[in-house]
């Protein structure tokens, strides 16, 4: 299996992304000190990524809902933009990059959760559930057994 341009150009970007959300993380690290400067949007990725936005918005909004816009809009810009459908592969390594983000999110924020231990656990399971299944989708996928 040949990749193709478009496909290497949209690896190639998502690896931008992930260079992006490096950065972000060490920007809004819990050891770097706040100045006067800092935004209402910078403090709340911050405190999104160190985990003290509720498990509910962090679970529901940045976790679910997000992983389901941000994989329909990268199918989407393949079909329209590129007129290809990208491999399962490629949609999932694209995908993954914001699996990071918000499966660390949730991770932090069940940990800090002070309801009933049990969501948040029930949250962590569904993360390792999520990566595990993608893992088994992909490697199935390569492999040709699905």
């Amino acid at each position: 299996m040949t990749a193709s341009i478009y496909q290497i150009l949209i690896i190639a970007g998502s690896f931008g992304i992930a260079i992006g959300i490096a950065h972000l993380a060490r920007k809004y690290s819990p050891n770097r000190a706040l100045d006067a400067k800092t935004s209402k949007k910078d403090l709340y990725l911050r405190r999104l990524i160190i985990g003290e936005i509720s498990l509910l918005k962090t679970f529901w909004i940045w976790f679910f809902l997000g992983f389901i816009v941000y994989y329909t809009l990268v199918a989407a810009i393949a079909a329209f933009v590129f007129s290809t459908v990208l491999s399962l592969q490629t949609i999932i390594i694209i995908n993954s990059l914001y699996l990071i983000f918000s499966s660390g999110a949730v991770w932090k924020s069940a940990n800090k959760y002070k309801g009933k231990k049990v969501f948040g656990m029930l949250a962590q399971a569904f993360v390792v559930w999520v990566w595990l299944w993608l893992g088994l989708v992909f490697v199935f996928n390569t492999f040709g057994l699905i």
